[in-house]
């Protein structure tokens, strides 16, 4: 007999992505996204019902001044 094990989130934090070195934010490279490609997983992630900030950082910045970004983009 094989058990299931479902494992239920606890918290409904969001999902915070951040893009690597040359990378790019929403909008920037046109139809073609940093996350999926031809694909969207930010959409994908949101219709599953999930809570998704996408983050757009200097692409060649140093991670101090990509970490002050992002600080600034999440609290305002």
């Amino acid at each position: 007999m094989f058990f299931l094990n479902i494992i239920v989130c606890q918290n409904n934090f969001p999902i915070v992505l951040i893009h690597g070195f040359m990378g790019w934010g929403s909008n920037e490279m046109g139809d073609y996204n940093y996350w999926g490609g031809k694909n969207n997983y930010v959409k994908m992630l949101q219709n599953e019902g999930f809570s998704v900030i996408e983050v757009s950082v200097g692409p060649i910045s140093s991670n101090w001044e990509r970490a002050i970004e992002v600080y600034y983009q999440l609290k305002g």
